[in-house]
């Protein structure tokens, strides 16, 4: 009913609200909290299989996580544990993000792919990006002297800010 859900495109509020269906923690104490709860709390040894809807508009893809969201839900109320699943939503994330960009670089004829963001931090999701999307052929960049999260963005946001500033100050 569209009451009490803001739209948002950041994959740490997906985390949050998977921490939340896997039992980890239903509020965050401090940002990122339930992304690392959820690398944490991933097993390595089993996973169910989970993946992302895909929407396409004009504009590019859109990665829907309502069905995954359901197929979640219905497992752990089966009794698969939250080890499990959260092992099972880190694989589904690396599975869609590099069904994305596949679809984009044949849209597009690019092959290179930067990674970046606070989702970066994440070991799991980090490598397992790296790996699939090397295999898919993809050039993968990654930064190494700023940080992947909001210290990135920041430092991102003042360059651009100084660029502007350096044109309306030439003309």
């Amino acid at each position: 009913h569209s009451l009490n859900t803001p739209l948002t495109s950041s994959l740490g509020r997906l985390c949050d609200g998977v921490a939340a269906i896997l039992g980890l923690g239903r509020r965050s104490h401090y940002e990122g909290q339930a992304p690392m709860l959820l690398e944490a709390c991933a097993a390595r040894q089993s996973a169910i299989e989970l993946e992302f809807g895909l929407l396409q508009d004009s504009q590019g893809f859109i990665l829907n996580p309502s069905g995954l969201i359901r197929a979640m839900s219905e497992a752990r109320l089966a009794g698969a544990s939250a080890a499990e699943l959260s092992l099972s939503f880190h694989r589904a994330v690396i599975a869609g993000f590099s069904r994305i960009a596949v679809l984009a670089t044949e849209r597009t004829g690019l092959t290179r792919v930067c990674l970046s963001g606070g989702c970066c931090q994440n070991r799991l999701l980090f490598e397992g990006l790296i790996e699939s999307l090397t295999s898919a052929g993809l050039d993968v960049y990654t930064q190494s002297l700023v940080p992947a999260g909001d210290g990135g963005l920041a430092l991102g946001q003042a360059v651009a800010a100084a660029a502007q500033i350096k044109l309306r100050n030439a003309s």
